[in-house]
């Protein structure tokens, strides 16, 4: 039994034994953000394409929801800033519901479901995304890897040269992983120049493709417009282009928050005021980049690190949870309720 049959058996159990209504109860202080990118209205989709579940099945997404409706309350990433700032009380199992990158589906796909519902949520925007339609390299990658006719190719990497097998499903699977993690260590500039020789190699370029998978495409800025009309949807900065801070200079970092937030205000008319960390895991933020962030007048930071927060968190290091593709809603109610962080928390201890 591989080890997410086995996490998948745990939660069924954990479920059946209502773990998670205790849980409601006795954590009903803590805050919870939920992490969402895109979304898919099929379920299946041509080999690696959308295999780390970033894409949520639009009916999944809608079951969570509904869930998230009856048994917490969601709240407004303003409400959360000010329960920080001025200590406006929340309600008990408050939750946050955030979109990052911008993806067109936040906007045919799932805004139908939160006007449906009256849910508001974040978007966190990748202005260069938006603006000038290019295309997170991290789905360049997994577009040019998965699509390639070549059974493998030679790519130099920090000046080493890397061979990769990509001849079956296992092969890119592996090369794509090891890719977007070697990366990632990188500048933008750096990680712009190899992907686009890994596209040139692989003779597959998302930009000029004749049929964009519909889960890469950019949201319109009508389409935003459109949401913000709303009052349901509030927008965020993700930086211009989806730049590592860390892997920044001070300046760098700067011309990325101040850009991004200069796009987004003279499209909408939005100044965004809060942030998400590209990537967002504990090597990509620091000190630093709070300081950067509190002197060009952000007032919050949001990372990808799992777990929830409370009224001792750092309001510029606030914590998330990835939400599941999975069309078994326990496993969305499970990691809702806590008990998987604490599972994975026991297990790291096991092991060392």
């Amino acid at each position: 039994m591989n080890d997410n049959l086995l996490k998948l058996c745990l939660f069924k159990l954990l479920y059946c034994f209502q773990f998670h209504r205790i849980s409601r109860i006795v954590l009903r202080k803590r805050i919870i953000i939920l992490m969402y990118h895109g979304f898919t209205a099929k379920d299946m989709h041509s080999g690696i394409e959308n295999y780390t579940g970033n894409h949520v099945n639009i009916e999944i997404f809608k079951k969570q929801v509904e869930y998230l409706k009856k048994f917490y309350n969601i709240i407004t990433l303003e409400q959360l800033v000010g329960y920080y700032y001025i200590g406006k009380k929340l309600p008990n199992n408050s939750v946050v519901i955030t979109f990052d990158d911008g993806y067109k589906t936040n906007y045919n796909l799932a805004f139908p479901i939160l006007k449906e519902l009256n849910i508001p949520v974040t978007i966190f925007l990748a202005t260069d995304f938006i603006e000038n339609k290019n295309f997170l390299w991290v789905d360049r990658l997994e577009y040019a890897i998965n699509c390639t006719q070549l059974n493998n190719f030679k790519v130099e990497i920090n000046k080493y040269r890397v061979d990769y097998k990509i001849n079956n499903y296992n092969n890119k699977l592996k090369c794509v992983k090891e890719c977007k993690a070697t990366l990632k260590q990188f500048s933008i500039e750096k990680i712009e120049e190899i992907v686009t020789e890994i596209e040139n190699r692989l003779d597959k370029n998302l930009a000029t493709a004749s049929q964009i998978p519909n889960i890469y495409l950019p949201l319109e800025w009508s389409e935003i417009n459109v949401m913000l009309a709303s009052k349901l949807i509030s927008l965020g900065n993700h930086t211009h282009k989806h730049a590592i801070l860390t892997k920044c200079t001070d300046g760098e970092v700067k011309n990325e928050l101040l850009l991004s937030r200069k796009i987004i205000k003279e499209q909408t008319g939005s100044d965004p005021k809060y942030f998400c960390y590209p990537n967002g895991q504990a090597r990509d933020f620091s000190q630093r980049t709070k300081e950067i962030l509190q002197e060009q007048g952000f007032n919050c930071g949001i990372t990808t690190i799992s777990g929830t927060n409370n009224k001792r968190s750092d309001v510029f290091f606030l914590k998330r949870y990835y939400t599941s593709n999975n069309k078994n809603l326990s496993v969305f109610i499970i990691i809702l309720s806590g008990i998987s962080g604490l599972l994975n928390k026991l297990r790291k201890i096991v092991i060392n």
